[in-house]
Order: C-alpha cells, then sequence, then structure tokens
C-alpha cells in the first residue's frame, strides 16, 4: 500500500465517523447505559457539530455521568474502540465528565453541541 492510499483511508474513516456521529452517539449510548449507567448522557460537540471540520478532525465526545467512576475510564475506552466499533484507532476523542463538571465548566467552553 503506497503512504497516500493509507492516507485516504485515514481521511476517509474520519470522514465516515463525523458525518455519521449521530449513529456513532447512539452506540456509544447504548454501551455506557446498559453496561455503566442508564442515565448517562452522550454529547457531540467541537467541529462536527459546527461543521468546521477538515482532514484531520477528530469527533469530539463527552459521556457525562455521575455514577461512573473516572479511574475505568481508560478500560471503559478500550471496551469502546475494541469490543464496540472494532477498531484501536477510531478517530474518536473521548470526554468525561459528571453533571457538576459538565455544567460548571464544559457548558462555558463547548459552543454548540448534541446530546443523545
Amino acid at each position: 500500500m503506497k503512504p497516500i492510499d493509507i492516507a485516504l483511508t485515514g481521511y476517509e474513516k474520519r470522514m465516515y465517523y463525523i458525518k455519521n456521529h449521530k449513529y456513532v452517539a447512539e452506540k456509544i449510548k447504548h454501551f455506557i447505559t446498559t453496561g455503566y449507567d442508564k442515565d448517562a448522557k452522550v454529547i457531540v460537540f467541537g467541529s462536527a457539530i459546527r461543521g468546521n471540520y477538515h482532514a484531520l478532525s477528530d469527533l469530539d465526545i463527552l459521556i457525562v455521568s455521575d455514577r461512573l467512576n473516572m479511574d475505568d475510564t481508560p478500560s471503559i475506552i478500550s471496551e469502546l474502540k475494541n469490543e464496540v466499533f472494532n477498531d484501536p484507532f477510531i478517530p474518536i476523542e473521548f470526554h468525561f465528565a459528571d453533571g457538576r463538571l459538565f455544567n460548571g465548566w464544559y457548558k462555558r467552553f463547548i459552543d454548540v453541541y448534541e446530546i443523545h
């Protein structure tokens, strides 16, 4: 495979996840709400929502839960990448917060977002 083919494959993967962010968010929400916290919210924000994404953009996902142990987030990310999406190199930036952190910090800096 030529370097340009690798670059195009990476670009196509990024665009797939960004353009299908609603489906991706619902898939993440199902995983989190059935296995960890039935009341969790999944929030998509950043360039995918603003519409100003580019070839190097990733999909920003914020999982808001008052029940998740934040020490478990690395294993949750690993499960999402390897078991839910079957791709350890998925172009998603995962963020985690409880309700207090979301309302007190994230809401001040995220200009537009979608809640799932």
